[in-house]
């Protein structure tokens, strides 16, 4: 059977590439020699739900770690995953117990390491807190690893060359060690190193780049460090083709796509609000609620912030004022457990997002769940940009049509939804029902539905169940098929974010 190389880049986007491609001649050479294309990711296209996917074959309604990190809230360092939620059921494991050798360098959030049939290298969930640590234990004093993790803090304008050099020096570093692993440690069944860095450049960088950007700034210096990581994640896949020769197959993949993030909020609880069927919390309907007079202030202060191009102001604020990190969350105005519909902050400012619908308040006040569930979808579906006209939703679904039944589904909002791209979820009440974006001059990239696969297998065997393109529920059955390995039982291809059936124009 085959051995496998497997080169995970987060963030990586199957359009950029696509449009850059006479100026990456490995992943053109890649694709001749087998696939080059798409990858649907999860919903919610986080990272965090997708590489669990990617890592066991699990959609998300099964293995329902749903986890987004809000870097504005004071105490986001404190998050962590459960990894006994998919620890014994990766790909890697599963090559592990059938004998196969195996090779695992920093896969997202699978840390600490355990023991598999091999060697296994990862970092902490931030790259601040703790060691890297490998399996066997003695080997990370064999062979020093050099830094590794996963979240890093958001650079200010000040520090942005500092941390393109540093992005650059941990993708280097790491891509010296993974060789040489793969020459003095192999030859591997499976072998398979993550990078986490060009997620983070797209995120900080893309409104240097993006001239359609409406933050765009003009010439600057840093205009060009995003096509300078895919040229260098291109040599890097060129140099792990030239090192696996006949011997392996190559496989690059990334968990979800990136471009511009949205440039507008649409506040969907003050939607819901004006269509009576949310009630704000403590009195804040009042013209002079306490409550009422903080939320304006603080939407009144982050647009001025934002025209005044202070953002990195506007966040240290956020991480230490306490007014203003309480004001971050959806209860500062909504009772979660005591409204009739609200939207959660499920997926973050993001295109992707949901609503919620309270069971035993429909029943109190005599409505039919599904009758009233129907009406909401109907009633978002009709929302528009009051400024252009055009509706703010592509697609509004029921959870279960979307993402199927799964022991999970509960964590999902009762109603999916996608917006336009332009657009994102914002939470505010009694102001604009559409407002401009004040985090995107400090977030400018954000995560799109489609990220890469990019192999010399041939991917003919995927059942596509009626997609244009293979999904991240796809890898793991894709792996464990090259290896000759039979399909676990919790290998389902459900809840991938493709596109749903459109809003009705």
């Amino acid at each position: 059977m085959a051995k496998l190389i497997i080169i995970g880049i987060d963030g990586m986007d199957v359009d950029f590439v696509r449009d850059h491609l006479d100026e990456m001649p490995n992943f053109r050479r890649l694709a001749q020699r087998g696939y080059g294309g798409g990858l649907y990711t999860v919903f919610p296209s986080d990272s965090i739900p997708s590489w669990i996917t990617i890592f066991t074959g699990i959609p998300p309604v099964d293995h329902g770690i749903l986890d987004a990190i809000d870097y504005l809230q004071k105490d986001h360092k404190a998050f962590s995953v459960d990894t006994s939620v998919f620890r014994g059921r990766t790909f890697w494991d599963i090559a592990s117990d059938a004998g196969k050798t195996v090779c695992i360098i920093n896969p997202f959030m699978a840390y600490p390491p355990w023991e598999v049939n091999g060697y296994m290298v990862s970092g902490p969930v931030f790259v601040s807190d703790g060691k890297e640590a490998s399996w066997p234990r003695e080997f990370a004093a064999e062979i020093p690893i050099p830094s590794m993790g996963g979240i890093v803090e958001f650079p200010t304008k000040q520090t942005l060359d500092r941390f393109r050099d540093d992005s650059l020096r941990y993708t280097e570093d790491q891509h010296r060690y993974s060789l040489r692993l793969l020459r003095e440690k192999g030859p591997f069944d499976v072998f398979f190193s993550t990078y986490l860095t060009l997620d983070r450049i797209q995120h900080f960088y893309w409104r240097y780049w993006d001239r359609d950007d409406p933050t765009y700034p003009g010439t600057n210096p840093h205009e060009g460090v995003i096509p300078e990581f895919y040229h260098l994640f291109d040599r890097i896949v060129g140099e792990y083709m030239d090192a696996a020769g006949d011997e392996y197959e190559i496989m690059v993949i990334s968990d979800h796509g990136h471009g511009r993030r949205c440039t507008k909020v649409a506040n969907v609880n003050e939607f819901l609000r004006r269509k009576g069927w949310l009630k704000p919390r403590g009195g804040a309907d009042r013209l002079l609620s306490p409550r009422r007079l903080l939320q304006k202030t603080k939407t009144a202060a982050l647009k001025t912030l934002d025209r005044l191009d202070m953002v990195d102001f506007a966040h240290k604020v956020a991480k230490t004022v306490p007014k203003v990190r309480e004001l971050k969350k959806t209860s500062f105005l909504v009772d979660e457990t005591d409204n009739l519909v609200w939207a959660p902050r499920f997926a973050g400012t993001n295109p992707c997002g949901g609503v919620s619908i309270n069971r035993r308040i429909c029943e109190e006040q005599g409505r039919d769940y599904e009758s009233f569930r129907d009406e909401v979808r109907e009633a978002l579906c009709s929302m528009r940009d009051p400024e252009t006209g055009e509706k703010v939703f592509h697609w509004v679904v029921k959870r279960e049509e979307y993402v199927g039944q799964g022991q999970a589904l509960e964590k999902f909002p009762d109603l999916l939804f996608f917006m336009k791209y332009e657009y994102g979820t914002g939470w505010d009440l009694f102001g604009d029902l559409v407002a401009v974006n004040p985090t995107h001059r400090k977030i400018s990239g954000g995560h799109k539905l489609r990220g890469v696969l990019y192999t010399s297998l041939n991917v003919d065997g995927i059942d596509l169940q009626g997609d244009e393109i293979p999904a991240v529920v796809d890898v793991a059955p894709l792996v464990v098929d090259t290896l000759g390995l039979p399909h676990q039982p919790w290998m389902r291809r459900v809840g991938h974010a493709r596109p749903g059936a459109p809003c009705e124009s």
